[in-house]
């Protein structure tokens, strides 16, 4: 006979059937190897200082020699062309510091590919102390190659802004839309300056309270 003692037997008799068990937490182990966090940064760097950079660099070489030579169709000749030689610089900058950074930057699959097991598990502190010591050297290189390759790009933004103001000898029409394409590139600009000058690489190295390295 089903009664209410009954019904509440078997509401308790369910409970405890989906009742879930109890959480069971780990307790965190560092790694026994440094790497740098988030773990596809490097490959990100490496896109944009070996991919990216030279060719943002071509584009600023090119640009240079066009308005050098017909510096009479821009309104601007000589800061355009500041602007992208320093673009240039600093694009070229970033790869450099890029290159130098990438050599210090490996993993212990790279060791046991160089050494072998048996050398590295007779060299596994000294090796391990050595790649520490060498992943902070390429956090600091690169660093510099990313905030080159920031302002690169921001001066990259401004010399091409320069350049999309009118002429002097231009119709009405024409210059209009070129006032706006200079305003919205500056404004691009701007905001680029804005990222590598208040927005440097430091920071990602800095761990939020919580995560460990890595994370």
């Amino acid at each position: 006979m089903y009664t209410m003692a009954s019904a509440r037997r078997l509401g308790t008799c369910f409970g405890c059937l989906s009742a879930a068990p109890p959480e069971v937490t780990m307790p965190f182990e560092p790694p026994q190897w440094a790497k740098p966090g988030p773990l596809g940064y490097a490959q990100a760097a490496d896109a944009a200082h070996f991919v990216a950079a030279p060719l943002l660099a071509s584009a600023s070489a090119a640009m240079v020699g066009v308005v050098s030579a017909d510096g009479e169709k821009f309104r601007w000749p000589g800061a355009a062309v500041l602007a992208l030689a320093l673009a240039l610089l600093s694009l070229v900058g970033s790869i450099q510091f890029g290159f130098h950074a990438r050599a210090l930057l490996y993993s212990v699959g790279d060791l046991e590919n160089w050494w072998g097991q048996e050398d590295l598990a007779d060299r596994r502190e000294s090796l391990r102390l050595r790649q520490r010591q060498d992943l902070e050297r390429w956090k600091a290189k690169i660093d510099r190659a990313v905030w080159t390759y920031n302002m690169g790009v921001a001066l990259l933004g401004a010399g091409v802004s320069l350049c999309a103001a009118p002429a002097t000898r231009m119709g009405e029409v024409d210059a209009v839309f070129r006032w706006l394409a200079f305003g919205v590139l500056g404004a691009g600009s701007i905001a680029e300056f804005g990222w590598a000058l208040f927005a440097r690489r430091p920071v990602l190295w800095r761990r939020r309270p919580g995560t460990h390295e890595g994370e």
